[in-house]
This record gives structure tokens, sequence and C-alpha cells, in this order.
């Protein structure tokens, strides 16, 4: 049975249930600049890109100064009160510190800024379970391999001993382009068949099914 010894998950969908407050945030933006709303489905199927690159593939003819206004006030709007609010899905802290336990070195390849997900994990005090981290705006966006490419030489580990768990077709086809294993998670972003369409070497519908797969491959 094949080992692993560094496990790189996906942020938004994966370990954090934030789609509803993705979805709410686009969607004021759009409002904010009277653009054409994009429904829940259309905007899940762009989380995981880096930002610009997902407002430009939900309304492709927007000049560049338009996705910027909309960067910004996505950004405003993703830190409204009435915003859906964001949570770990249910048993990820005892996933990730079982894991870490286990001495596995964990990382996160996200589509979040680094403001974002420093934010985030400063807050969730999670800062000491990631060995590493990379975000879509200081790298490239899934599924560009860079990212994942970039915390596998931070780590020293070898590509056949890393695994990337993610819960859409970009972070699978990520893995893919990097020449390491994937594994999608069936709760976040995209459907069952949207990510059967992209290689992975397992799909679970939960946290809980994935950490009884991964405690066998430790």
């Amino acid at each position: 049975m094949k080992k692993y010894r560094l496990v790189v998950f996906d942020w938004d969908g994966t370990l954090a249930d934030s789609t509803g407050r993705i979805v709410y945030a686009m969607q004021a933006a759009a409002r904010t600049h009277g653009y054409e709303l994009r429904s829940e489905w259309e905007i899940k199927q762009i989380i995981g890109l880096e930002l610009g690159k997902a407002i430009s593939d939900l309304w492709p003819h927007m000049l560049p100064s338009q996705v910027a206004e909309m960067k910004v006030a996505y950004s405003h709007h993703y830190q409204d009160e009435i915003a859906p609010q964001v949570s770990l899905y249910k048993g990820a802290i005892n996933l990730l510190n079982e894991l870490k336990t286990s001495e596995l070195l964990l990382a996160v390849a996200t589509g979040k800024s680094r403001r974002g997900l420093n934010a985030v994990i400063d807050e969730m005090g999670l800062e000491q379970l990631f060995a590493v981290t990379r975000c879509a705006d200081e790298t490239c966006s899934k599924p560009d391999p860079m990212m994942l490419n970039q915390i596998i030489d931070v780590s020293g580990i070898s590509r056949d001993a890393v695994l990337m768990v993610g819960d859409t077709s970009f972070d699978l086809d990520m893995a893919a382009n990097a020449g390491v294993d994937g594994v999608a998670l069936t709760h976040g972003a995209h459907d069952n068949a949207r990510l059967a369409k992209s290689p992975q070497v397992a799909s679970f519908a939960n946290l809980a099914e994935f950490h009884k797969w991964m405690m066998e491959r430790i």
C-alpha cells in the first residue's frame, strides 16, 4: 500500500465550508457595479481559481479595469456582516491534528490571496499545523502546477509520497500536472460528474471518510 509523507490541502470547499460566502460576495460585487448576476452554480464552477481569473471566466467581456473593480468589491463584500459564516468542515481539526501527530508534513495550496489565507488561519489558530502554504496571488492560478511544485521543492519530499486533496477539478488537474496523486472530496464546489473527469486515486463524500483511508497510508 502506498504511503504518503506530505499532504497538501486546498482551502475553500475542502477544509473550509466557505462556498456560500464566496457566492454571496461575488453576487454582491456584481450588484455593486451593475453587472449581470451569475447563478450559484456558475460561481461554484470558478471556486479555486485566482480571483481575477475567476471574475474573467464569469464575465469574459470585462476590461482589465472592470476586473480590478470587481476584485475590490468582492473583497469588501466578503467581509459583510450579513455574509454566510465560514467554518471548518466537521472533522477537519481532528484530521489535521492526527496527521500532524503522525509526523506528516501538511501544506495548503489555495486560490485565496495571501492576505485572505493568513487572516483565516490566524483567526482559527491553525498556523502551527502547516509547514508550507502557497496562494494564487503569489504564484499561478490552478491548474497550473507552480504552487504545488513550490511546496514540494520547499518540503524536499519525493513526488511519489505527495498527496493533493481538493474539491474541484482545478485541484485534481493541478496534482496531475505536478505529477502527484490527487484525492477528491465531493462536499465542496464541484459535483461528482465534473470531478470524475479529472485524474484521482480516490474520492470521498466527507473528511471522515478520507481520514479513515488516510490513516492506512501513513
